[in-house]
C-alpha cells in the first residue's frame, strides 16, 4: 500500500513540475513584416514584440523637411524650383504607373483584392534543433519566406509534430486582424523574445539565464510559419500526412515576392540552454499532432515509479530506471 501511495505521490509531483515548467517556454525568436494594403503601400504590418525595454518594431515613416538651397544658405531660384517640381511630378507619375501595374498583375493572378492566410507549425527533434535555430537567426536578417520554407522542407526527417491552420480569402482588414491574432498566439507560448528581425534589422536581447535540465534531454524546437498572400493557397492539407505538408511548403516556395502580403516566422526555444522536451511540447502546443514516424516522443509513465517523462529519454529522470518498460500517457 505504501509503495502504491509513493508511486502516486511521485506521479502527482512530476505532473505538477511539468505543468509549471511548461506554462510558457522561456525563450523564442521571430522575424517578419509586410503590408495588407491591396495597393501594396501603407497598412504596414511590422509584427508584435514582447520586449520590455521600450523597443518597438514598426515600419519606418518619412517626414518631409524644408530645403533651403545649397551654397551660402540662400533661397532657391524660381527657375530651379520649377525644374525640381517638374522632376518631382515625373517621378510621382512613374511610381503610380508601377504601382498600378503591380496591382493589375496581382489581380491577374487571382488575388482580386483579397488576402489568403495559412499557418504551418512543425516541431523538429534534436537531430535538427540546433541547426534550425541557428539558420533561423540568419534568415531573420532578410525575413525570407522562400528560404524558410525550403529550410523546413529539407529538415523533413526531423519532423515529429505538425499543425496546419487554413483560412479562406478575405478582405485586407479582416486578414490583418486574423494574422495578428495568430502571431500573438504563437508568441504567447514563450516569455522572452530574444531575437526580432524586421526590414533587414535584427534586435537581440540577452537570455534571462537558463539551464538545460536532464529531464528535457536534447530538446526540440517548434517553428510557426505564418503567411498572408495576395493569391489563394488551396485548403485541405492534412497535418498528419507529411506528403501534404511537403506540398504546402512547395506552394510557398513557388510564390513570387509580389504575391506575399505579410510573413511571420516564430520559433521557440531560441536559446541553446533553454530546452523543450516532447512532454513539455504536448502541454504547450496541444494543437500539434504526432506524425507517423518511428521517433520516440511524447509523455510516458515509468513502469517502475510511475512518474511521467519524455519518451525520448533513455532513463526515467525520477528513479533512474531504464526507459524500456513504459506505459503511454492517456
Amino acid at each position: 500500500m505504501r509503495a502504491i501511495l509513493l508511486a502516486a505521490f511521485v506521479a502527482a509531483s512530476s505532473l505538477a513540475g511539468l505543468a509549471s515548467s511548461a506554462h510558457a517556454q522561456v525563450s523564442g525568436g521571430s522575424f517578419g513584416g509586410g503590408s495588407f494594403s491591396s495597393g501594396g503601400g501603407g497598412g504596414g504590418y511590422s509584427g508584435g514584440s514582447s520586449y520590455s525595454g521600450g523597443s518597438s518594431f514598426g515600419g519606418s515613416s518619412y517626414s518631409g523637411g524644408s530645403y533651403s538651397g545649397g551654397g551660402g544658405g540662400g533661397s532657391m531660384s524660381c527657375g530651379s524650383l520649377v525644374m525640381v517640381l517638374l522632376i518631382f511630378a515625373v517621378v510621382i507619375a512613374i511610381q503610380a504607373a508601377q504601382k498600378g501595374g503591380a496591382v493589375a498583375q496581382r489581380n491577374a493572378e487571382g488575388g482580386w483584392g483579397t488576402i489568403d492566410i495559412v499557418q504551418v507549425q512543425l516541431a523538429l527533434d534534436a537531430r535538427s534543433r540546433r541547426f534550425v535555430q541557428e539558420k533561423l537567426m540568419e534568415l531573420a536578417r532578410g525575413h525570407l519566406a522562400r528560404e524558410t520554407a525550403l529550410l523546413l522542407r529539407r529538415a523533413e526527417a526531423a519532423w515529429i509534430y505538425a499543425g496546419v491552420r487554413e483560412w479562406n480569402p478575405q478582405s485586407p482588414s479582416h486578414a490583418e486582424a486574423q494574422f495578428r491574432q495568430a502571431a500573438n498566439d504563437a508568441r504567447s507560448r514563450f516569455r522572452h523574445e530574444l531575437v526580432r528581425g524586421y526590414q533587414g534589422q535584427v534586435t537581440n536581447v540577452n537570455a534571462p539565464g537558463t539551464r538545460a535540465r536532464a529531464e528535457e534531454g536534447e530538446g526540440v524546437v517548434v517553428v510557426t510559419f505564418l503567411l498572408a498572400a495576395h493569391v489563394e493557397i488551396p485548403n485541405g492539407h492534412d497535418p498528419s500526412r507529411p506528403a501534404d505538408l511537403h506540398t504546402l511548403l512547395q506552394r510557398v516556395v513557388a510564390l513570387q515576392p509580389y504575391q506575399i502580403a505579410a510573413l511571420e516566422v516564430i520559433w521557440s526555444p531560441a536559446e541553446e540552454t533553454d530546452r523543450m522536451s516532447t512532454a513539455e511540447l504536448e502541454m504547450l502546443y496541444p494543437e500539434l499532432r504526432r506524425l507517423p514516424n518511428d521517433a520516440r516522443a511524447g509523455r510516458v509513465f515509468c513502469g517502475y515509479c510511475g512518474g511521467p517523462f519524455a519518451h525520448e529519454l533513455s532513463r526515467c529522470p525520477h528513479c533512474g530506471a531504464p526507459a524500456q518498460h513504459v506505459r503511454p500517457s492517456t
